[in-house]
C-alpha cells in the first residue's frame, strides 16, 4: 500500500472503530488486572497488617501478664521486709531493756561491793 492508500483508508470513522473495538476493549483488560492484583497486594497487606497486631497484642498480653506477676512478687517482698524490719526493731528494742536492766544491776553490783569492803578506821 501507498502512503496516499494508507491515508485514504484510515479516516476518521475507522479510527473511531479502531479504539472502540481494540484499543479500549485492551485498554479495558489491562485496567482489570490491575485492578485484580492491587486487590490481591491489599488483600496480603491487609492480612499481614492483621498478623502483626495480632502479634503485637500478643506481646503486649505478655508484657502485662509478666509485670503483673512481678508486682506480685515486689508486694510479697515489701510485705516480708516489713514484717523483718518490725522484729528487728522488736529485738533492738529488747537489747536495750536488756542493757538498761543489766547497767542498773552492775549499779547494785558495785553498791553491794562498796558496803562489803571493810570500812578502814580513821581512829
Amino acid at each position: 500500500m501507498s502512503k496516499n492508500e494508507l491515508q485514504e483508508f484510515v479516516t476518521k470513522e475507522y479510527l473511531g472503530e479502531f479504539t472502540e473495538k481494540v484499543i479500549l476493549p485492551g485498554v479495558g483488560k489491562i485496567v482489570d488486572n490491575l485492578h485484580k492484583e492491587m486487590r490481591v497486594e491489599i488483600n496480603e497487606v491487609w492480612v499481614e497488617t492483621k498478623d502483626v497486631k495480632n502479634r503485637m497484642q500478643q506481646n503486649h498480653n505478655e508484657i502485662i501478664s509478666i509485670l503483673d506477676k512481678q508486682g506480685k512478687i515486689l508486694e510479697k517482698l515489701e510485705t516480708e521486709n516489713a514484717s523483718h524490719v518490725a522484729s528487728y526493731k522488736r529485738h533492738d528494742d529488747n537489747i536495750k531493756d536488756v542493757l538498761h536492766r543489766l547497767s542498773g544491776v552492775e549499779r547494785k553490783l558495785k553498791i553491794q561491793s562498796l558496803l562489803k569492803k571493810p570500812r578502814s578506821s580513821a581512829y
